[in-house]
């Protein structure tokens, strides 16, 4: 989402700017602890991990569309995928989800006319604004933490 913010297409453009390519490190270091935790990686394999995920996003050969890996963004938000289920997991093993409000700012604000999703996700934002799309796509108590973080995360990236 931040690539395409960006006015990048591949992942290969996103991942040579350095913006970016910090905030995915920040989250897979924060997913990378969670995955630790909760299946007794070693820090080696995480790394390892983390080195071959980048290696495959800087491959020009792998290059994949980022309007491809970004669409469909209510989908995505959802309270068990990849940006809100990796935060609830981290959460949960203390783990800081600060990491997930550049990506979160995004996929919230990633517009796409074609993209029904986006479209939606738009109108929610403007008619009823960014705690109903915590509450009614992330799937968030409202006095839940990650609520409260995703919220004045959201905030603060916002400024």
């Amino acid at each position: 989402y931040m690539g395409l913010h960006k006015g990048y297409t591949t992942t290969v453009e996103a991942v040579n700017d350095f913006e970016i390519r910090g905030a995915l490190k920040n989250i897979w270091h924060d997913a990378g602890m969670m995955v630790k935790c909760l299946y007794n990686f070693t820090d080696e394999e995480i790394e390892n991990y983390t080195v071959g995920r980048m290696n495959c996003y800087m491959n020009k050969s792998l290059a994949d569309s980022l309007k491809r890996l970004s669409r469909s963004p209510i989908r995505k938000l959802g309270n068990h995928e990849r940006i809100t289920g990796t935060a609830a997991l981290c959460l949960q093993y203390g783990i800081s989800v600060k990491s997930f409000a550049p990506v979160l700012y995004h996929a919230i604000n990633y517009y796409d006319g074609n993209d029904t999703e986006c479209v939606e996700l738009k109108n929610m934002l403007i008619n009823e604004g960014l705690e109903s799309i915590l509450i009614n796509v992330c799937g968030l108590q409202k006095d839940s933490l990650l609520f409260k973080e995703f919220y004045n995360g959201y905030r603060d990236y916002s400024i």
